[in-house]
């Protein structure tokens, strides 16, 4: 590694190396470090270190990873970025391989590594593993791919022996809704923060004033995220509208899984519940109905039978949320109680509603219910996060022993002591979740934009007009 001379192998190209990520490369000579010796400090250094107990066995080049045939071309290695949203800051990748020969190993990368793709670096212990890290920066939505040719010898050897590498990658449009809460019309405000861009459409006739609320999630697997919108409570039927991104034009629309003349409104999330790359449809009764779960894939069969997320005699309805609290790579439903009831939230394991937990987000004498929502706010864990509004304030937990335990929480709106509905999302490409919310009853249409690492606000606005009173509610989004 660092900058390989030609006299090491033929048209030997010459890597930069930036281990530490400060922007600058590490070392530009010929650095071989040993089992013994730490590489980047090596690099850092720019120290040559031999080989330790020199072998005169050949080197042999192991490739690791995934290998896999497409379209009839086998790969010894397959690197795949997916579920990324485009105009993020570049995502790093390995390709790994290992030299478990005694002599030095050549790698040589004979394609020019294109956009959106690039290549930018090389690290080797000798004998050991080696490193070349690819980065993925798409700035567009789409589906990206490029195989690459490569080879290997082993030092005193002319013989090269080939390698393929197959990268692939797809991004998608970062998308996001609104909609007002009761008292207000089935107006869906939609915004693609990397385009700035905000539209609407209506949902239900413009004097329908239920309200809506929203999920967002990519339905049918065209890597593009869709809008799935049901009514909040009054004179219409307990159905899913479905409506396909970007130009939202209606696809699908069916029953949510109630009885028909059910008119209490519905809540909806959405999340990928088999692995399949389309996304279910986790639906809850509004306040004034049971706490009644179904859920639906998109082409409206049942993804499995319904359950009670409460006592079968509340009325309180189901606030829903969804995604993987326990790490197990499969995403949990999150319940919370509606207005009427006690702030509590139940979470439950989509394979057979095993309860993973059952508490209280706040004193159990309020009679606001709560809101749910859903986030992977830590790096280092499979664990999402479970996002709580009661009474102003905003509450994330872990979930740990079947037991909710805080991690932080805030009051985003001051004085304001009613529920807040709550989402993650990127906003600002740092590969960082953030945290947007919007006041429910009687809070108004602002939203607010917030940095997770410090609570700044990073974007301040109204979703509505600023005289309504109502509440906006916000769309469940893609955060993974």
């Amino acid at each position: 590694f660092g900058g390989f001379s030609a006299a090491n192998g033929p048209n030997w190209p010459d890597f930069e190396v930036d281990l530490d990520g400060d922007g600058q490369p590490d070392g530009q000579t010929d650095v071989v470090a040993n089992n013994n010796q730490d590489a980047e400090a090596a690099v850092d250094n720019g120290i040559p270190t031999p080989p330790i107990n020199p072998s005169s066995q050949p080197a042999n080049i192991v490739v690791q990873g995934v290998q896999g045939t497409v379209n009839g071309v086998h790969y010894d290695s397959i690197i795949d970025w997916s579920n990324i949203p485009a105009g993020m800051n570049p995502l790093n990748s390995f390709f790994v391989f290992l030299n478990n020969g005694g002599k030095m190993g050549y790698f040589k990368i004979d394609t020019d590594v294109a956009a959106p793709f690039q290549v930018n670096g090389v690290l080797c212990h000798i004998p050991g593993p080696c490193l070349i890290r690819f980065t993925f920066a798409p700035t567009a939505p789409g589906s990206y791919e490029q195989a690459l040719n490569a080879r290997w010898r082993s030092e005193g050897s002319t013989q090269w022996n080939d390698v393929k590498i197959l990268l692939r990658g797809k991004a998608y449009e970062r998308l996001t809704a609104f909609t007002p809460g009761d008292g207000g019309g089935a107006i869906v405000r939609y915004w693609y923060p990397r385009l700035n861009q905000l539209n609407q459409f209506f949902t239900q006739p413009e004097n329908f004033r239920g309200g809506a609320r929203v999920a967002v999630a990519d339905f049918n697997g065209d890597n593009v995220l869709d809008i799935a919108v049901v009514p909040g409570p009054g004179e219409a039927e307990p159905k899913v509208k479905i409506y396909h991104g970007p130009d939202m034009q209606l696809i699908r629309e069916f029953n949510a899984g109630y009885t028909a003349s059910l008119r209490t409104g519905l809540y909806v999330a959405a999340c990928d519940l088999d692995n399949d790359q389309k996304a279910e449809l986790v639906f809850g009764a509004g306040e004034g109905g049971a706490a009644h779960i179904s859920i639906k894939k998109a082409d409206g069969t049942n993804f499995r039978e319904p359950f009670y997320a409460f006592e079968q005699s509340s009325t309180v309805g189901a606030r829903v949320a969804c995604g993987d609290v326990n790490g197990d790579g499969h995403p949990d439903i999150i319940a919370g109680a509606g207005e009427g009831g006690a702030p509590r939230v139940r979470i439950f394991n989509i394979a057979d509603t095993t309860v993973l937990a059952d508490q209280y987000a706040g004193s159990q004498s309020d009679r606001s219910g709560v809101t749910v929502g859903f986030g992977y706010f830590d790096p280092t864990s499979a664990n999402g996060r479970v996002l709580t509004g009661n009474a102003g304030r905003v509450i994330a937990f872990k979930v740990e022993n079947n037991q909710m335990v805080p991690v932080f929480n805030f009051v985003p709106y001051g004085n304001f002591n009613g529920n807040v509905s709550t989402r993650a999302m990127f906003l600002n490409n740092d590969w960082i979740l953030d945290i947007m919310t919007g006041a429910l009853k009687g809070g108004g249409p602002r939203v607010r934009l917030l940095d997770l690492f410090n609570l700044a606000s990073i974007g301040d606005f109204n979703a509505f007009e600023e005289t309504f009173r109502g509440c906006v509610r916000l769309g469940t989004v893609k955060n993974s």
